[in-house]
C-alpha cells in the first residue's frame, strides 16, 4: 500500500507512507513512485503560484491602464468643457445666443 498527501495550501515537502512488504517487495519501484509523486505536487504548487503571479501582474497592468483611461478622459472633459465656453462666446458675439 502507498498513500501520499499534501495540503491544499501546504508549502513544505509532502508526506508518504509505503507498507513494509511493499517496500520489501519493490524497494526500487516505491522510491520511483514516491519521487514521482513529489514531482506531481511540485509542478502543481509552482503551476497556483505561476497562475497568481501571473493574474496579479495583469490585475496591476489592467489598473494602471485604467489610471491612464481615466486621466485622457478627464483631460478631454475639460477641453470640451472649454470649447464648449468658446462656442457659446463666439455664439454670444454674433448673437445667436442669448446672454444671461
Amino acid at each position: 500500500m502507498f498513500l501520499g498527501a499534501q495540503h491544499t495550501g501546504g508549502v513544505g515537502s509532502t508526506v508518504h507512507y509505503a507498507s513494509p512488504r511493499l517496500l520489501r517487495d519493490a524497494p526500487q519501484q516505491m522510491h520511483s513512485i514516491a519521487n514521482n509523486f513529489n514531482m506531481l505536487i511540485s509542478d502543481l504548487l509552482a503551476s497556483r503560484r505561476d497562475d497568481a503571479v501571473k493574474l496579479s501582474t495583469e490585475l496591476r497592468q489592467q489598473k494602471e491602464e485604467n489610471r491612464d483611461i481615466s486621466a485622457c478622459v478627464n483631460s478631454l472633459e475639460h477641453t470640451l468643457i472649454e470649447k464648449e465656453a468658446l462656442l457659446n462666446m463666439y455664439k454670444e458675439k454674433l448673437g445667436m445666443l442669448k446672454s444671461t
